[in-house]
């Protein structure tokens, strides 16, 4: 900790804006946003529910936040983003070597914090170990740490594991059970409120989309990989753009569309010197 003791309202406002929150985002379906406000300017203390239900939104536990423990949080925080920034750019091998580290386990706190690192073992059990079984126990036990599946308070972490228990599914053969999966996945997406929208869910749309083009579901697959990359366009990402382009030239070759398939077969190439330059 720094020598300069933060106030609760500081620490909770420093801890939001880390989680990219605005008030309004922080404050639904706990408390009126005034109060996030009076909070954050040292004006009013809420009652322990309402802190509680704060701190779970925030990754914290309530004494972390009470003792105004922001570096500590934030230190553990910097360790998830680094780990994030590699499982973001499917650099699956890196993430294992972090995730390897022992000293990782001891800053460990919240039952979110457990929930991510299975996430991020099943995803290196999968693409680093080739162990599908075992990637398929360690992200089932991660989503079970997810209550309510139809809360639109749902992380985008938790939508993400959502979204690869379907493409598990989907690798493994077991297309009814991926589609069944990934369609749940789809409607949690579409029922965001588009502030809670990020890139990171342009998967979901290449995951649902690819299963759907598998099954012969051409127009419903189109329909999908638009929404996809028009997310993409919307936040300048090439986050599954490759992906995208490259399901969206197969599904204009099989309408006999050749042209402009082989034209996103092109785009498709070019993300791809884009990204590994």
């Amino acid at each position: 900790m720094s020598n300069k003791q933060e106030s609760l309202g500081e620490t909770l406002k420093n801890l939001r804006k880390a989680h990219r929150m605005t008030q309004k985002m922080l404050a639904e379906g706990i408390c009126a946003q005034s109060l996030i406000s009076r909070v954050e300017n040292n004006e009013e203390l809420p009652n322990v529910v309402i802190l509680q239900q704060i701190c779970q939104r925030l990754d914290v536990t309530l004494d972390q936040l009470m003792q105004f423990e922001s570096e500590e949080i934030h230190g553990r925080n910097d360790r998830f983003n680094k780990i994030h920034h590699h499982f973001i750019q499917k650099n699956y091998l890196k993430l294992a070597q972090l995730l390897k580290d022992e000293s990782l386990l001891s800053t460990l706190y919240l039952e979110a914090d457990f929930q991510r690192y299975d996430y991020y073992l099943s995803i290196c059990a999968f693409h680093v170990d080739k162990k599908p079984i075992k990637a398929l126990e360690l992200l089932k036990k991660a989503i079970s740490s997810t209550h309510n599946r139809e809360s639109l308070n749902l992380s985008t972490i938790e939508i993400q594991m959502m979204s690869d228990l379907g493409r598990m599914y989907h690798q493994k053969g077991q297309l009814e059970l991926a589609l069944v999966e990934l369609r749940k996945v789809y409607q949690l997406v579409d029922g965001l409120p588009e502030e809670r929208r990020t890139f990171e869910l342009n998967k979901v749309y290449y995951y649902y989309g690819d299963v759907l083009f598998e099954l012969e579901h051409y127009e419903e697959s189109f329909e999908i990989v638009q929404e996809g990359m028009a997310l993409a366009q919307q936040f300048c990402s090439y986050y599954y753009l490759e992906e995208l382009f490259m399901l969206n030239g197969q599904l204009l070759q099989e309408t006999q569309q050749i042209a402009e398939a082989t034209e996103y077969f092109f785009l498709a190439k070019m993300v791809q010197r884009i990204v590994q330059d």
